[in-house]
């Protein structure tokens, strides 16, 4: 169950990158499928480790990127980055709490490079900051199954679990 939900949230994390280079309408129905694949692949993670805030700010984060897409599209781009930077924020909670229950380092300082690379855009180096965060992240990710079955396998031996 945990290789699956990290394989989802993998994939749609790359889903995701893929769809922001290419841009334009193709670009945001490949990123509803990323989208998708990342809510589920954190469902999967939510249920392994028990905590509903996981998923529960990850549905709060996709429901206001939306949003704040669309209310670009309307034709009010402030209130729409507004949007978008609560539902980064939302964001970054889920990832926290995984971060809390997975005890991987690498989601939380990927998702820490991508935000320090927000206001770096304007000297052209926050792209790279926001590239190495999220292969960071996507390494976290990745990472989480093993980490999990070291744990458990350490509880069992010391008769914990």
């Amino acid at each position: 169950m945990i290789e699956d939900a990290s394989r989802n949230a993998v994939i749609g994390q790359v889903v995701l990158i893929l769809s922001g280079l290419l841009g334009g309408f193709l670009g945001f129905l490949i990123s509803l499928f990323g989208l998708g694949a990342y809510a589920l692949g954190m469902s999967g993670f939510a249920d392994v480790f028990g905590d509903s805030r996981i998923f529960r700010f990850v549905v709060f984060s996709i429901i206001f990127a939306l949003a704040g897409g669309a209310v670009i599209l309307g034709g009010f781009p402030r209130f729409g980055l507004l949007l978008l930077a609560i539902g980064s924020v939302f964001d970054v909670l889920a990832n926290y709490y995984l971060y809390e229950a997975s005890g991987v380092p690498a989601i939380i300082w990927g998702y820490g490079l991508m935000l320090l690379g927000i206001p770096l855009l304007l000297i052209y180096i926050g792209i790279l900051f926001i590239v190495i965060g999220r292969v960071m992240v996507i390494y976290g990710y990745h990472a989480i199954p093993e980490v999990y079955r070291i744990r458990k396998k350490a509880r069992n031996h010391v008769g914990l679990g």
